[in-house]
């Protein structure tokens, strides 16, 4: 399998060591990860790489984003970073003590501590923009262009007449390789598989670009509607603020033995969390006292965080014993048919809304 250059490494180059975050952005199956392992091949130091699609690694990196960036020593190369969002808050320590130390101890110049890839670009782009701004440089990477394709050197596009006239034309295509070529299209499995199916390939390609996230936990009590004079819009409240609180339950755990057998090493207490997986209490801090679950989730991301509360049986005082991250959006991809569905049935949705907000004003 052969390494096709893109344009977008002479960008790269020049920010390297420029910006001490540089994030790639880009839809999936685009090249952002084996462009990055090309750079590594290349460069004269030696750059870590690390992949959040790996589960093992996102949890660490959730649990204890700090141990993990200390685990992990830069240049560090974190692929597929937006799972764990949590990392940006202590890259962004880590390269505000690196240019202090720069500035008042050392004097050395701070090089590109991080590589970041992300694919889902919204929510990455918005997280980005609270946590690392003045501190990072952002690239988008899309498929092949045709001159990348052809392996035809090119450099970035500035609208500037003489620069332009001055570039070697391509071939011309014949009107079939022209065609071939749109229907075939640019992402680089095409090129680098030659034994691929293009008609499976592409069977269904909306199913990989058109989803919806559905928070997969109850959100309960959306009763009350947002009305405006005598018009009742219909609009649950839920859906205006920014974030919903889930109570998962309580339960009261009371001694079995009634002795230090209730107790470690004897006995282990484990609670599951949904989203997150599971988490081991210490016995001493529940025996004969209530534990309960509660969410607060942003409606917009997904984004929660989970707390585990004790509630003392002596003294009814109730604390946070310990909080963990959570994603509790789901997503579901959708057939161009079933997408076609949904876009229907929004727009049908609205006209009627609008009917009915006419007739009652009218009324």
């Amino acid at each position: 399998m052969e390494y096709r250059n893109r344009t977008i490494e002479q960008t790269l180059n020049n920010m390297i060591d420029v910006y001490p975050v540089i994030m790639i952005t880009g839809p999936r199956q685009v090249g952002k990860t084996t462009l990055l392992n090309h750079l590594i091949s290349v460069s004269k130091r030696k750059i870590n790489f690390i992949s959040l699609d790996d589960m093992k690694i996102r949890l660490q990196a959730n649990e204890d984003p700090e141990l993990f960036l200390r685990t992990h020593e830069p240049p560090l190369i974190i692929d597929e970073f937006q799972y764990a969002p949590n990392l940006l808050s202590y890259i962004k320590m880590n390269v505000d003590e690196a240019r202090k130390d720069a500035m008042f101890g050392s004097k050395n110049d701070v090089n590109t501590m991080y590589f970041l890839t992300g694919s889902q670009v919204f929510q990455t782009m918005k997280n980005v923009s609270e946590s690392l701004t003045g501190r990072i440089g952002i690239l988008d990477l899309f498929a092949f262009s045709t001159r990348e394709l052809n392996k035809a050197k090119e450099e970035v596009f500035i609208p500037d007449i003489d620069k332009l006239s001055k570039k070697v034309p391509l071939n011309r295509m014949t009107t079939n390789e022209l065609f071939k070529r749109i229907l075939q299209g640019s992402y680089p499995e095409i090129y680098n598989n030659k034994n691929i199916n293009i008609k499976q390939y592409y069977s269904s390609p909306s199913e990989n670009i058109i989803g919806v996230g559905v928070i997969d936990l109850m959100l309960s009590g959306m009763t009350e509607t947002v009305k405006v004079g005598t018009i009742d819009s219909g609009v649950s409240m839920e859906r205006i603020k920014n974030w919903k609180q889930v109570d998962c339950g309580s339960i009261k755990v009371n001694e079995f033995y009634g002795t230090f057998a209730d107790y470690e090493p004897y006995t282990n207490a484990i609670l599951y969390l949904p989203k997150y997986g599971f988490v081991s209490v210490p016995c001493q801090y529940i025996m004969n006292n209530t534990i309960s679950v509660k969410y607060n989730i942003d409606l917009m991301s997904g984004q929660g965080v989970a707390f585990v509360l004790i509630k003392n049986s002596r003294d009814g005082q109730e604390y946070v014993w310990n909080s963990f991250p959570v994603q509790c959006i789901s997503k579901i991809a959708l057939s161009d048919r079933d997408a076609s569905n949904k876009v229907s049935a929004f727009m049908q949705g609205t006209k009627q809304t609008i009917l009915n907000t006419t007739s009652a004003m009218m009324n």
